[in-house]
């Protein structure tokens, strides 16, 4: 085969199998693009989770630290007033009260595991 030949069907072959790959080429490209704008719709969805995550760990604050503590510390306090009135007037300590002091015990063990599951969210 002379050598003019030789370079015309090579140079048809490169042409072909560069007509070949353009759809390849293409469909890639379209398959990246969509990759891309699932990301970015992806990233939307993990932004708003955040948000309501952010709002839930706030909820769970203020919860602990309005509700749960503050009840606690009344409740120790009434309970300190209570033990100073029954000693200023001479009477014993009903027995329910031990119960109530175990029952505070109890809620402060609660605390401390509360705090410690407030302060380990999104560790996990």
């Amino acid at each position: 085969m002379k050598p003019s030949v030789q370079k015309i069907l090579t140079k048809l072959a490169k042409e072909k199998s560069v007509k070949g790959l353009m759809p390849v080429q293409l469909n890639a490209m379209s398959q990246i693009e969509d990759y891309i704008q699932s990301a970015y719709g992806a990233y939307e969805m993990l932004e708003e989770a955040l948000e309501d995550a952010q709002k839930l760990v706030g909820k769970a604050d203020d919860i602990y630290r309005f509700d749960f503590l503050d009840n606690i510390g009344s409740a120790e306090d009434e309970m300190e007033y209570l033990k100073d009135e029954l000693k200023e007037l001479g009477v014993e300590e009903p027995t329910r009260l031990a119960s109530l002091k175990s029952d505070i015990s109890e809620l402060i063990k609660l605390s401390n595991k509360a705090k410690a599951d407030l302060s380990n969210i999104g560790r996990n």
